[in-house]
């Protein structure tokens, strides 16, 4: 199967589980090709086969005139259908006449997917009219909890959707809309975790855009709170941040505030390698989630799931679907996480306690067996079949 890839950006750092999906379709030997608003910020592949962002106004212009010349009644209802979507997909649906040539040279697409009900899927939508074939669309967070109704609709018309957790499912149905199946984030699971959470130095690890619904804050006073209670400074706790974004400023004051400037350090945002080398050698992976002010929050991040492949134990607040992989039985997850139940999960895992032996296998497991990359290959293939 041929399947065309629409997306706003490719590659992107903290969306891996987009180019691990693609990778595992191409292990499964099915064709993928990638179309891309504009390529990512990294300077390695992987590269979208087409970035929109690289076509000219001259190309573009050509590209409408000849779809005008070729076929006005085809051309009409593009138009008529790129203005009813309007700003739910432009400037990118402007795009798609010269989309169109260029998948003239590619073999024949027998199925859309997008990532986000952002732009990109109304574009696809645009591309689906052109060349008739089936399109789907995986969900995830804040494209559905900052959209409008509207704007759900307007870019999932004639898409089978799938969607990342059950919660998800649950919020979408009761907004009127059809969610064909899950499918999970995967990660790969590797042979060997490092060395024993037990025997890693009292490093935490926060991870995610600098962002107020990431909960970097909490972590930062939870650590403080902890170190406050240890008298050896070298038994003190350090927590690196990574990430960027424009909390930056806030999180660094708040650091100084609490005299914790010592033991908070912020990374900036790294490598996929270079994350996975700094879960490896953490003691707790502490994300303390909470809902933004603006209503917006994480769906399950796939750092929590490499954490558990990288048996990492796993602090979090349990916003959305994040209850979905950690409970009881595999972290330690709090409804309103505050940095004095940080503090204490700290204390917990300095003292070993025998529970969170239990939890890392746990979660170890989980992740291996609901949670890999061949499952979300499978799982997109499932959603496809149910056009």
């Amino acid at each position: 199967m041929h399947i065309l890839y629409v997306l706003n950006e490719f590659p992107v750092v903290s969306q891996t589980f987009v180019s691990n999906e693609i990778e595992e379709l191409r292990r499964l030997g099915h064709r993928v090709t990638v179309i891309a608003s504009r390529g990512g910020k990294r300077r390695s592949p992987p590269y979208p086969d087409l970035a929109l962002a690289t076509l000219s106004l001259r190309r573009l212009l050509i590209a409408h005139a000849r779809f005008l010349l070729r076929d006005a009644r085809a051309y009409i209802r593009f138009a008529g259908a790129a203005l009813r979507l309007g700003h739910y997909g432009f400037p990118w649906s402007l795009s798609v006449p010269a989309v169109m040539e260029w998948l003239e040279t590619q073999p024949r697409v027998d199925h859309i997917h997008t990532h986000f009900a952002v732009r990109a899927a109304g574009t696809a939508e645009l591309i689906r009219q052109c060349i008739g074939c089936s399109r789907s669309v995986t969900t995830h967070a804040a494209d559905i909890y900052l959209s409008t109704d509207r704007a759900l609709r307007a870019r999932l018309r004639n898409a089978t959707v799938g969607t990342v957790t059950d919660y998800n499912r649950k919020l979408l149905t009761e907004r009127g809309i059809h969610v064909a199946g899950l499918v999970r984030c995967g990660v790969h699971i590797p042979e060997r975790s490092g060395a024993d959470y037990y025997d890693r130095g009292p490093v935490a690890m926060s991870l995610g855009r600098l962002v107020p619904k990431k909960g970097h804050d909490t972590a930062i006073r939870g650590i403080a709170l902890r170190n406050a209670q240890i008298t050896h400074p070298g038994d003190r706790w350090i927590l690196k941040i990574v990430g960027d974004g424009p909390e930056l400023a806030r999180l660094k004051d708040l650091s100084r505030e609490l005299d914790s400037e010592g033991q908070v350090q912020f990374l900036g945002s790294l490598n996929h390698n270079q994350v996975l080398q700094l879960l490896r050698e953490s003691r707790a992976l502490v994300l303390a989630c909470k809902e933004s002010p603006d209503g917006d929050a994480d769906g399950l991040p796939v750092a929590i799931l490499e954490a558990a492949a990288l048996k990492t134990p796993i602090i979090a607040g349990l916003v959305t679907g994040i209850s979905e992989f950690v409970d009881t039985s595999t972290g330690a997850g709090y409804g309103r996480i505050s940095p004095s139940q940080v503090a204490d999960s700290l204390l917990s895992l300095e003292l070993c306690d025998p529970i969170w032996t239990s939890r890392v296998e746990a979660a170890y497991h989980r992740v291996g067996t609901e949670f890999s990359l061949r499952g979300q290959a499978e799982s997109l293939i499932a959603l496809i079949a149910a056009n």
